[in-house]
């Protein structure tokens, strides 16, 4: 067996084990988790959301630098897509995670917030989630100006 081959067998082999533990510790619903249980887990997911915003701003820098465009575009498409679902998940609740629904005012005004934050339209598709490829019209134009 290659070396290629030996390490992507023992990376599904990892992820199969991960996915059966997580199956395995599904959390209690809702109605049975301690409030304090329930905070704990929405802080946790809002500093994913922190570490998510901070790989969506650096994936766009690369890409407008032209640094690994491929492998940045891929990453900034799934990044997106992870901060939106999680940004679903705080919103709406999410029964399998035991979380209820935001129903505080401001709380949902600030996740509405961050929402806008992260995806603005840019006329072509949305700014940073939801990664548009450039305008082949501008294809060989330069920058100009100070940095």
């Amino acid at each position: 067996m290659t070396d290629t081959a030996f390490s992507l067998a023992r990376t599904a082999r990892t992820l199969a084990l991960g996915l059966l533990l997580s199956a395995l510790a599904l959390p209690a619903p809702a109605a049975e988790r301690d409030p304090a249980e329930i905070l704990a887990l929405q802080i946790d997911m809002a500093g994913r959301q922190r570490m998510l915003s901070q790989r969506l701003v650096a994936s766009a820098c690369f890409l407008s630098l032209g640094i690994q465009h491929d492998t940045q575009a891929l990453a900034l498409t799934e990044v997106s897509e992870i901060y939106e679902a999680t940004l679903d998940r705080l919103e709406k609740g999410n029964t399998l995670l035991g979380l209820p629904a935001v129903t505080d005012p401001q709380a949902l005004w600030a996740l509405r917030d961050a929402r806008a934050a992260a995806c603005r339209p840019s006329g072509r598709g949305c700014a940073v989630g939801g990664y548009q490829p450039p305008d082949p019209s501008h294809a060989g134009a330069t920058r100009t100006g100070g940095a």
